[in-house]
């Protein structure tokens, strides 16, 4: 059996579709203006690995206060009431953080030093010097 479609009312117009949005022109990323150089084909990865770069780089420069005056261990009291001394788990992921980092960006030199723009990275590269990030 197949049901019918309820009309609206005579006296009810159907409801008018909301307009378009404006939107603005897109506007170009560091990551993407990093990786303009590139050939089409290897663009799309690169603008990755520099958009990841650029964030985990806000990611340390907003953590860093906090890991300057952070302990290295924790004493954590275990179920039996034992103290036990464990790494600062803050700490691990600020420094597994900061080796991803080095190695995206490592690798985002090597896919930009095919076209000779690694100029364009400096800031990448300053900040990983600046904090020793091997």
């Amino acid at each position: 059996m197949a049901t019918a479609k309820k009309k609206a009312p005579a006296n009810n117009p159907a409801p008018k579709k909301a307009p378009a949005k404006k939107t603005k022109p897109t506007e170009q990323t560091p990551a993407a203006l990093l990786v303009a150089g590139l050939p089409e084909k290897e663009r799309p990865f690169a603008e990755t690995l520099a958009a990841t770069a650029y964030a985990m780089k806000a990611k340390l420069e907003q953590q860093l206060p906090a890991y300057e005056t952070a302990e290295l261990v924790q004493t954590v009291t275990s179920t039996q009431g034992e103290k036990v001394i464990k790494q600062n788990p803050f700490v691990a992921e600020f420094r597994a953080t900061a080796r991803d980092y080095a190695s995206v960006v490592r690798e985002l030199q090597e896919t930009l030093a095919a076209t000779g723009d690694t100029d364009k990275m400096a800031d990448l590269l300053d900040f990983k010097k600046k904090y020793n990030v091997v």
